[in-house]
C-alpha cells in the first residue's frame, strides 16, 4: 500500500526536506508493519548523466531517524542513518524504514539535495514515495497523502535558512556565512548554520544565521565583485535596529569575500561597525596568500590566463607590468592590498580571529596559505609526541588547552606520526596505497611536479625556516632548534585532490555511528601573536643574506610576496590558527558540505561551534587593540587634519576622480589608516567588474604606498594584463622602479 507520493525539483543549491512522521495508532489497515520503505528517485533522462559541465544531474539524498545525533553514539539499529551521495539521472534510492516497537511514533528526516554546480538554469526533477512495501513505492499515482497514519512537513531552502528570530525582541547576534569557489550557501554551508542554531538554543542567545545567495555560479568573477555584493547585501538587506553583533565565517574564497565585504562596509557606511559590535572572524581552508607558490607552475599559468576567470588571477597574485599607457603605474595584486587597507582597521576589533587550516589531503587550498604562513613547525613534531604521552618541553602559554569536546577521539588506535608531525590514519594509508586511479596518476604527477617553482629541497626547507615563529625556550632548545631544519607536512597535489572530489572516499559505518572510534582531526591549537614572529630576512647589494629587524642604507627586503601578505595580516593582530587533518576530499570535508558523504569534518564544525558560540574563548589581553586613532603620538589637531585629509581622499576616488601619481592629495599618513584610499565605487557596472582591476599602488614618494582603483583604458588594461614580461616579476619591478627614478 502507498502512504505517500511526491514529486520536486532542485536547482543549484536548493535542497527539499521532509520530515515523514508514522503514528501506528492511526493506521487502520492490519496487521501493523514492521516497517516502511522509502524509494528517491531521479526522473531525468538516462544520457543526462554524460552532461556533467552542465549539471551534473546528480542527487544527494540522506534519510535520518529522529533519535540519531551525529556527535553521540548509537547503537540501536532503528536510529542507524542511511545516505546516497552519488545518485545519477534515472537511479533509484530504497531504503527500509525500521520502527522501534516500543516508540508511540517514528520520525525520520529526508533531505534531497541539488549537487549542480555550474548552471543556475539547469534542475534536476525527483519522485519520493513512501509505502508499506518495497512494491507499492512502483505504483503510480499521484501527489499525494493516502493514510491518515502519515504526517508530512515539507521545508524548502528559503523555509531552512530564513528561519525567525528565537527571540524577536531581543537584540540579534548576525552570523553571516560565505561559500567558496563554484560553490553555494543554500546546501553547502547548511550543515554549519543548524549547528549554529543548536547551540544557540543551548546558551539562549538570540542569533541568526544569513548567506548572501546570489553569488552562485558568479564566483570567476573576482573576489572585488563577490565581496561587493555581498557588503551591499549585508546594509541593504539584513541591517535591523536590533542587530548588535556580527559574525563572519568563510569557507575557502568565501574567507576572502567577506574580508572585502567588511573593507567595503567599512569605508561606505561608516558608521556601521561603530554600531554593530564585530565578534567572530572565521575562515575555514581560506587562501590567503593566493595560490601561486602552492602549486605546480602550470597551475600558476592556468590561474593567470583566466581559467577560473578574474578569481584565478587574484588568487594567483597576478602583477600587471607598467606601460606606456598606463603612466608607469604598476598594479598589485588585491590579496596584496587587502590586509593593509581599512579591512584589517576593522579586523582589529573582533573579539576573536580564527583560521582552519588543513594540513593534508587538499590540493586546493594548501596548509601556508590557510594558516598565515607562519607557524610553529618544529613544535608539530613535539606536539604529536606529547600527545602520544612521551616526555615533551611545556608548550607556550599562548598553546589552547584543547576542551574534551575537541579530543573525545583521543582513543582512536592505529595513527603513526611522519616527519612533519602531522598525524596519520590507518583510512589515510589505505586510501593512498589501494587507490587505482591516484596510483595510475603518479608517473604524470611526477613529471609536473618538477615544474614547481619550490620542488627542490633548498628552496623548500629555506621558506618553512624563515616561517618558523620565535619560541621561549633555554639555551640547549635553541641549540636542538638551530640543528633541526623546519620540516614541512606532505603535500597534495592538484590532482590528486581533483580525483578526490570527483571519487571522494566515503566515511565508514562506524565513523558514523560510533563517536568514540573517529581519529583525532584537530592537532594543533595555538593563539600567534605579532611579536612570534621571527625577524625580517634582508638583503645586501652584494647579495648576502641579513637578519634583523632594521633596515639600514643599502638592505632591501628580500621576502616573497607571500611573505608580505602574512606579516600584513599578523600587523597589531593575534590569530588562533586551528590544524586540522582529514581524509581526502578534506577540503569540502572541513565545512562539512553534505552531512553524511563529508562526515570526516563533523569534529571541525564542532571545534568551531564550541569554541565561538557555545563556549568562546578569549584573545590574549595583551593583543595590540587599534580601537582608537588618538594616539598620543598625535595631538587632537593633528589627528583630525590627518584624517580629514585621508576622508578626502576617499571621497575623491568615490567620484571616479582621475588623480595623478605625483598629486600632493596622496601624502596619506599610513601611521594612522593604512592604504586609506582602499574604496570600491558605488556606480560600477556589473558587466564590467570581471574585467576591472583589484586596484593600482602609487609611490607617494615618502615610502608610504596608496591604492587606487584602475582608471586605464581598455586597451591599455589588454596590454598591460597579457603581457609576458609579468611572468618575471623581478625584472618588472626593477624597471618600473628606474623608470620612477
Amino acid at each position: 500500500m502507498l502512504l505517500l507520493r511526491t514529486r520536486a525539483s532542485v536547482k543549484v543549491g536548493q535542497i527539499h526536506r521532509y520530515v515523514v512522521t508514522y503514528v501506528p495508532a492511526h493506521d487502520n489497515v492490519l496487521p501493523l508493519p514492521e516497517s516502511l520503505h522509502l524509494r528517491v528517485r531521479n526522473t531525468e533522462l538516462f544520457p543526462l548523466r554524460a552532461a556533467y559541465l552542465n549539471g551534473p544531474f546528480i542527487l544527494y539524498v540522506h534519510v535520518k531517524p529522529e533519535h540519531y545525533d551525529p556527535f553521540v553514539s548509537v547503537s540501536n539499529p532503528n536510529d542507524f542513518p542511511v545516505f546516497e551521495s552519488q545518485m545519477k539521472a534515472a537511479q533509484s534510492f530504497d531504503t527500509e524504514l525500521k520502527m522501534d516497537p516500543h516508540r508511540k511514533s517514528h520520525t525520520w528526516t529526508v533531505d534531497i539535495v541539488s549537487q549542480i554546480l555550474f548552471s543556475t538554469s539547469a534542475q534536476v526533477s525527483f519522485e519520493l514515495s513512501v509505502g508499506r512495501d518495497r512494491d507499492s513505492c512502483s505504483l503510480q499515482a499521484e501527489n499525494g497523502i493516502y493514510s491518515g497514519s502519515i504526517m508530512v512537513d515539507h521545508q524548502d531552502t528559503m523555509d531552512l535558512w530564513n528561519s525567525p528570530k528565537p527571540h524577536p525582541e531581543k537584540d540579534v547576534h548576525l552570523v553571516i556565512v560565505s561559500h567558496g569557489l563554484h560553490s553555494n550557501t543554500g546546501t553547502d554551508m547548511l550543515f554549519l548554520k543548524e549547528q549554529i542554531d543548536k547551540a544557540a538554543q543551548k546558551t539562549g542567545e538570540n542569533i541568526i544565521v544569513r548567506g548572501y545567495f546570489d553569488n552562485v555560479c558568479k564566483t570567476e568573477r573576482g573576489v572585488k565583485f563577490l565581496g561587493k555584493r555581498m557588503a551591499q547585501y549585508i546594509v541593504t538587506s539584513l541591517r535591523e535596529p536590533n542587530i548588535k553583533k556580527i559574525s563572519f565565517i568563510g569557507h575557502s574564497l568565501g574567507g576572502l569575500v567577506m574580508t572585502y565585504a567588511i573593507a567595503y562596509i567599512h569605508v561606505h557606511y561608516p558608521d556601521f561597525f561603530e554600531n554593530i559590535e564585530p565578534i567572530n572572524f572565521v575562515a575555514l581552508a581560506t587562501p590567503f596568500l593566493g595560490l601561486s607558490n602552492e602549486n605546480p607552475l602550470y597551475v600558476k599559468f592556468a590561474l593567470d590566463f583566466g581559467f577560473v576567470g578574474k578569481t584565478g588571477q587574484d588568487l594567483g597574485l597576478t602583477w600587471k607590468p607598467s606601460s606606456p599607457f598606463s603612466s608607469n603605474v604598476v598594479s598589485r595584486p588585491l590579496l596584496r592590498i587587502l590586509p593593509t587597507g581599512p579591512a584589517a582597521e576593522i579586523l582589529r576589533r573582533f573579539h576573536r580571529r580564527t583560521v582552519y587550516a588543513n594540513a593534508v589531503n587538499d590540493g586546493i587550498v594548501p596548509l601556508r596559505t590557510s594558516a598565515l604562513l607562519y607557524l610553529d613547525w618544529r613544535g608539530l613534531s613535539k606536539a604529536e609526541r606529547a600527545r602520544k604521552g612521551e616526555s615533551v618541553e611545556t608548550p607556550s602559554d599562548s598553546a589552547i588547552n584543547i576542551s574534551d569536546e575537541t579530543t573525545r577521539n583521543d582513543a582512536s588506535t592505529g595513527e603513526i606520526s611522519d616527519a612533519s608531525g602531522v598525524p596519520s590514519t590507518k583510512v589515510q594509508q589505505h586510501n593512498a596505497n589501494s587507490s587505482i586511479v591516484t596510483e595510475g596518476l603518479r608517473p604524470f604527477q611526477y613529471a609536473l611536479g618538477l615544474l614547481r617553482p619550490q620542488a627542490l629541497k633548498r628552496r623548500q626547507s629555506k621558506i618553512y625556516d624563515r616561517s618558523q615563529v620565535l619560541n621561549e625556550v633555554d639555551n640547549s632548545e635553541k641549540e636542538d632548534n638551530a640543528r633541526e631544519s623546519a620540516q614541512p607536512p606532505p603535500k597534495t597535489s592538484v590532482l590528486v585532490s581533483a580525483t578526490s572530489v570527483l571519487i571522494p572516499p566515503q566515511p565508514s559505518n562506524e565513523f558514523i555511528l560510533n563517536s568514540d572510534s573517529r581519529p583525532k582531526t584537530i592537532f594543533h591549537d595555538r593563539i600567534y601573536r605579532p611579536q612570534d614572529l621571527p625577524p625580517r630576512h634582508y638583503e645586501t647589494k652584494s647579495g648576502s643574506s641579513l637578519q634583523g629587524t632594521d633596515v639600514e642604507t643599502g638592505k632591501i627586503d628580500k621576502a616573497r610576496v607571500e611573505e608580505k601578505i602574512a606579516r600584513a595580516w599578523h600587523d597589531d593582530m593575534s590569530w588562533r590558527k586551528v590544524l586540522v587533518q582529514l581524509e581526502p576530499d578534506a577540503h569540502n570535508n572541513i565545512i562539512v558540505r553534505r552531512t553524511f558523504a563529508n562526515a570526516y569534518g563533523w569534529p571541525v564544525v564542532d571545534h568551531l561551534v564550541m569554541n565561538h558560540f557555545l563556549n568562546p574563548y578569549r584573545m590574549d589581553d595583551s593583543t595590540p587593540k587599534v580601537d582608537d586613532f588618538t594616539s598620543s603620538q598625535y595631538s587632537d589637531g593633528e589627528v583630525a587634519h590627518i584624517m580629514d585629509k585621508n576622508n578626502a581622499i576617499i571621497n575623491n576616488v568615490s567620484r571616479d576622480d582621475i588623480i595623478n601619481s605625483g598629486d600632493s592629495a596622496f601624502s596619506v599618513d599610513s601611521t594612522l589608516w593604512n592604504l586609506s584610499a582602499f574604496v570600491v565605487t558605488d556606480d560600477e557596472d556589473e558587466n564590467e567588474a570581471e574585467n576591472e582591476d583589484n586596484g593600482v599602488i602609487f609611490d607617494t614618494g615618502d615610502g608610504n604606498e596608496t591604492s587606487i582603483q584602475n582608471t586605464m583604458d581598455g586597451l591599455a588594461t589588454y596590454i598591460a594584463e597579457w603581457s609576458p614580461l609579468r611572468l618575471y616579476n623581478d625584472t618588472i619591478n626593477n624597471f618600473s622602479s628606474k623608470e620612477k627614478n
